[in-house]
């Protein structure tokens, strides 16, 4: 597993992390960007994230995938939330 902190930006000293390899958040990576190398990314359960968990997610590198969603085109990007019982998610492909 690899996180590295990329930057600080944004309200709340929210941070932008480069990761790769095989990585599982927890509920204490909620409102965070992520930017992808190859990474398979395993989010947290739903009853450890809870309602309003979210993440947002950008392909830089590689094929991805976080839980059973694929970033691997070029500008892939996703944004994911919890409502408790499901994620939900929206994915861009420029």
């Amino acid at each position: 597993m690899a996180k590295t902190v990329h930057s600080r930006a944004g309200w709340g000293n929210a941070v932008a992390e480069v990761i790769s390899g095989a990585v599982t958040l927890t509920k204490n990576d909620s409102g965070k960007v992520f930017i992808c190398q190859a990474a398979a990314v395993t989010l947290p359960s739903h009853a450890d994230a809870g309602v309003g968990w979210h993440a947002t997610f950008f392909r830089s590198s590689g094929s991805n995938t976080v839980n059973s969603l694929t970033l691997d085109a070029a500008h892939d990007a996703a944004m994911i939330v919890s409502d408790g019982s499901a994620f939900l998610n929206f994915k861009t492909i420029a």
